[in-house]
Formats: structure tokens, sequence, C-alpha cells
């Protein structure tokens, strides 16, 4: 997302998913998906014995995420990644290739829902991989703290 765009108005150009008619609101302004709609809006491409495990241990973030403004995106000053699967029924398809291609992300769509880490694993472990091994270069340089990224992380690791 850009600078002061917020969930609600980074979508509102797409067609609502089925989804968000499950959502579950609760008194203290928490949201879930219906347990029972779950597997199907969620995770419709695992097995539905694990998607109804994690139907059961979701945490619920609180419905301000929905309009609460992002900062500065990162992908203004740094190579980005956009991995998205095309059965999401999260976040429409269509949403995830604007936002990919507005910020100039090496976008990669897979055959997933919208938890490609649990389906299918190997896919994502190698755009990631891909996507570190493309980025080591870059992050090599000096940074605006006057190190290398290797140089912080241990400074960082000593802090600790």
């Amino acid at each position: 997302m850009d600078k002061e765009e917020t969930l609600l108005s980074s979508g509102a150009n797409f067609p609502p998913l089925g989804a968000f008619l499950h959502l579950l609101i609760t008194g203290q302004g928490l949201a879930w998906i219906d347990p029972e709609a779950f597997p199907q809006h969620f995770a419709n491409d695992i097995d539905p014995v694990e998607a109804r495990a994690l139907a059961v241990a979701q945490v619920p973030p609180n419905v301000s995420i929905f309009n609460t403004p992002a900062g500065q995106p990162a992908w203004k000053s740094l190579p980005a990644w956009s991995l998205f699967g095309s059965e999401d029924r999260m976040i429409h398809p269509e949403q995830h290739r604007w936002m990919a291609q507005r910020s100039k992300a090496t976008m990669r769509e897979i055959l997933s829902s919208h938890v490609p880490f649990l389906s299918p694993p190997e896919e994502v472990a190698d755009i990631i991989l891909h996507a570190a091994n493309t980025a080591a270069p870059a992050m090599t340089h000096p940074s605006k703290f006057g190190m290398n990224k290797k140089d912080e992380g241990q400074r960082l690791a000593r802090e600790r």
C-alpha cells in the first residue's frame, strides 16, 4: 500500500469477495472469519482438516486495521516482490496485480489460496530464495547509517 492508504481504500476499486460476508465482529471490535466459512474462503486449497484447525486458531485483528493509514512504503526505495494466489478469496487477484504493478514489484502469481505458504510451500520457498539471491547484491551497498546490512545485523545482534 502507499502512504496514507488504508486496506479499505486500496480495495475500493475491486469487487468485494464473498469472504467479507462471513466476517464476524465482536463487541470488542475484533474481526474474524466465521469458522464454518473459513476453509472455503481463506484456505480453499488445503486439506479440510487443516483448514478447520486454522479456523479455530484464528487470531482476530481489531477492525481498526481496515481504516488505519499506511506509513511510508518500503517499495518506493527498495526492490519489491509480490507473491499471491490466483485462487485467493480474501484479496481480489486483480487487486494483487494492481498493487504489484504499481510498486514495480517482481510479480509471481501461483495456483493457490490466501495461504500460499501452506499450498504449495515449495514454490513459495523457491520464490523467497530467488528474491533473496537477487536482492543480496543491493543489500551490501552502504545504508543511510553508513554501514552495510551485514554490519547492521551484527550490531543489532550484539545489542540483544
